[in-house]
């Protein structure tokens, strides 16, 4: 029986409500692990709320999540829509680590003793000479190609998680043994993913993402750190009375004797990280 015109629409109109209303009854639109769009299938209770997420893996993630994490994600929502954009791309703006590349992602030899910076794209990088700069700056996205396999390069060799730094419970790693994590560099620093959904949390976010990795790093190196005093001050040795005052640049645990020596490192740290490597 073929139905009136009139019928068909008020049926379209009914069924768009109600989808609308099952995907309302989350509240959040994305997938907090994935980023992907959420349809209120797969949810997550907690706090009398409904936290929704992509697939049974997101599912089991975001349930893994201490009630700590649920209800600070819960309320970094509420406050989602109090921070003007501008602001938001602002902090993700702040975030960088040091550009430590030594080459020269133009010529490929040594950056030497007086290298050229230039900006590309907003960010600053290094080359050896200003024929080199010159050639950067007529091919930016070919040249930043170029640095970020440059800075993957360095950092993949320290790089101290074997899982997915978005989703943990994600391997990087096939049955036959390949490595399979989708890399990008964002604000000098590598990630490593499982999926181009994570890809796009870490840009969303990735002061977040750098401060787990951080903490792995710290934990990976601990054993290993070359140097029994400050890289600044060499005279301080670290004890049981004088421990050492820890942090991360770029992946490299780094150990001095105080915070104050530490801003000596961040102003510059290629010349600390130098001194760590050759220990």
């Amino acid at each position: 029986m073929k139905l009136p015109s009139l019928v068909i629409v008020l049926l379209v109109a009914a069924l768009g409500v109600a989808s609308a209303a099952f995907r309302g009854d989350t509240v959040n639109a994305t997938c907090p692990i994935s980023g992907q769009p959420v349809d209120g299938k797969v949810a997550v209770e907690h706090a009398g709320k409904r936290i929704g997420v992509c697939c049974g893996k997101c599912e089991t993630a975001v349930k893994g999540w201490s009630a700590e994490q649920k209800d600070a994600y819960l309320a970094k929502l509420a406050d989602a829509g109090k921070a003007p954009a501008a602001q938001d791309k602002a902090e993700q703006k702040a975030f960088g680590e040091p550009y430590l590349v030594t080459e020269c992602p133009v010529a490929g030899g040594p950056l030497g003793d007086s290298p050229v910076e230039v900006t590309l794209e907003g960010r600053p990088i290094l080359v050896c000479c200003a024929k080199c700069k010159a050639a950067a700056e007529k091919d930016p996205a070919g040249t930043l190609a170029k640095v970020d396999k440059l800075i993957a390069d360095q950092q993949r060799a320290r790089y101290a998680m074997t899982n997915c730094v978005v989703m943990p419970d994600e391997a990087l790693v096939g049955e036959d043994g390949a490595d399979t994590a989708k890399e990008i560099v964002v604000g000098n620093r590598l990630f490593r993913v499982c999926c181009p959904g994570c890809i796009r949390k870490v840009k969303a976010d990735p002061a977040k993402f750098a401060a787990l990795l951080d903490e792995a790093a710290a934990k990976a190196q601990a054993a290993s750190y070359p140097l029994d005093h400050c890289v600044v001050n060499p005279k301080a040795v670290f004890s049981a009375e004088k421990p050492a005052h820890e942090f991360v640049v770029a992946g490299q645990l780094v150990r001095t004797c105080c915070a104050n020596c530490e801003a000596k490192v961040r102003k510059d740290p290629r010349k600390y990280l130098t001194l760590i490597k050759k220990g």
